[in-house]
């Protein structure tokens, strides 16, 4: 009875916060405002209903973030902070009525509570303003309230449903794309890279299809079936040609490093699928075609610039890179600043949360954005911006953190991800992971872990929220079905040890 009333109380107290939310919106917005008051009822429906709720935000994550700006819905982007509010919301919920099972994973905990408190940290350090520190939490955040929702209320079983949702996501990346690098559907672009999917960047095309291939990759080196096998060939293929079409040149070195993740797992393993024959004749058949088709591409296109051989591999064109990197990139001179102690706003809890190099801050344009990034970055026209390199804009979840919530912050996401990584490759190299139904799961995890974090040096996937809120939903799965397999070993009488996890219930 009397975690009944706990469950009607905070109901009650979350739909009022939205109701008010949308009244005190409404001043400036009212169309954002109805996000809000909509949200109210609609979220006091899912309050009860916790997968649904998250079926929902990931859904809305990967299928309208390129309509709303192709249709210029922009009041439509707050609809994730609302679900990711919700989320929260349940979360509190479960925690005040004793039924919050993510406490019994130290992983899923500590990462939820640390961010937690480094947020509140910098936030009272700063005194800083309410709304956009809400919405960084909402953004920043994310992450760590996915990883802890998903392990409370979904099982390791659902990593099925997981790989099912990979594949009708590819599928529809595929046929949008196909469509607009055709011209048989408008795009809001009117340049050759219209490879974004329903994301918003080609960027985040690129570094989604990368995180296919490594996925790929341990499938097939676990798969059995031939016709899987054909099926996966015919994924990778697909997958590659997808990020030829992004025009991302960086993320071919993202994800070479990447590959590094599988000889931290397995060398001997994948050595034997790398080297068997079939696959060496196919590559070469593949590498053939695939730059036969990167010369057509150039020849319809008239242009010498763009292709993988031109503006990859050439050592005259990494050299331009590079100097292009260190002497014309903003975002070279964002870390050069941030690492030289030329920010003085930069410390220990940072500038406050929204307040400097965030996503938040920048659609804000706070005063600290004018100063260090607005005489360059707002001085250039909107599709001058798309167009150039990555290195040009200042997205980077890595100066995200140190800005706004500063080096402390810093240290405990490296806390965080050592702690993540070294407990699952424990978990890999013990073998347990052959018990579960998709153990290329747990060992594609790895390398897509470095691939994750060296993209966030480079862009914001934190922010851009299809890649955040898969990759942290695939981690909490993981981590839930490591925990059944120690209770299933445990049970049997075999002694376990993985590090940081213990038992679930």
């Amino acid at each position: 009875m009397q975690s009944l009333n706990i469950r009607a109380l905070v109901q009650l107290v979350i739909i009022v916060c939205f109701l008010i939310a949308g009244l005190v919106v409404s001043k400036f917005n009212i169309l954002i405002a109805g996000v809000f008051l909509v949200g109210a009822p609609f979220g006091f429906m899912l309050l009860s209903k916790p997968r649904a709720l998250f079926y929902i935000l990931f859904l809305w994550v990967s299928l309208t973030p390129n309509f709303i700006l192709l249709f210029g819905l922009g009041y439509f982007s707050y609809v994730d902070e609302v679900l990711s509010l919700l989320l929260v919301g349940v979360l509190i919920l479960h925690i005040l009525m004793r039924r919050a099972t993510f406490f019994q994973n130290k992983i899923v905990a500590f990462s939820f509570f640390g961010f937690l408190f480094v947020y509140l940290s910098s936030l009272l350090w700063n005194h800083h303003e309410w709304f956009n520190g809400v919405r960084f939490f909402l953004s920043y955040g994310r992450p760590f309230v996915v990883f802890a929702y998903v392990y409370n209320f979904f099982s390791g079983e659902d990593l099925k449903r997981f790989l099912r949702a990979l594949v009708i996501l590819i599928g529809i990346q595929w046929a949008l794309n196909t469509l607009w690098m055709l011209n048989l559907i408008p795009h809001y672009r009117n340049y050759l890279d219209k490879s974004t999917g329903t994301f918003e960047t080609c960027a985040t095309t690129a570094y989604f299809f990368c995180m296919v291939l490594l996925v790929v990759i341990a499938l097939f080196a676990n798969e059995k079936n031939n016709r899987q096998k054909i099926l996966l060939g015919v994924i990778f293929v697909l997958s590659i040609v997808q990020i030829f079409f992004t025009f991302t040149n960086h993320a071919y070195f993202l994800f070479v490093a990447g590959l590094s993740g599988f000889a931290i797992v397995s060398l001997r393993k994948y050595s034997k699928t790398i080297f068997n024959p079939h696959i060496l004749i196919g590559a070469a058949m593949f590498v053939v075609l695939f730059f036969s088709f990167e010369g057509i591409i150039r020849k319809k296109t008239h242009s010498s610039s763009l292709g993988i051989t031109t503006s990859v591999f050439q050592k005259e064109a990494l050299h331009r890179r590079v100097d292009r990197l260190k002497y014309e990139s903003l975002k070279y001179h964002l870390f050069d600043i941030t690492f030289s102690g030329e920010v003085p706003e930069i410390g220990l809890f940072g500038a406050g949360p929204g307040a400097l190099f965030s996503t938040v801050a920048y659609r804000s344009v706070t005063p600290l954005v004018m100063r260090y990034v607005g005489s360059y970055f707002f001085s250039i026209d909107a599709s001058s911006r798309e167009a150039a390199s990555v290195t040009g804009h200042p997205y980077s979840a890595m100066l995200a953190i140190i800005g706004d919530l500063g080096f402390f912050a810093l240290f405990g996401y490296g806390v965080f991800y050592f702690i993540l990584f070294s407990s699952v490759l424990r978990f890999v190299h013990s073998g347990r992971h052959e018990s579960s139904e998709f153990p290329a799961l747990f060992e594609a995890f790895v390398p897509c872990l470095i691939f994750y974090l060296l993209a966030e040096v480079v862009w914001d996937l934190t922010s851009f929220k299809v890649i955040s809120v898969g990759f942290w939903a695939w981690g909490a799965l993981l981590l839930r079905e490591m925990d059944r397999l120690k209770t299933v070993d445990s049970d049997s009488g075999r002694q376990v040890s993985v590090g940081w996890n213990v038992p679930g219930c």
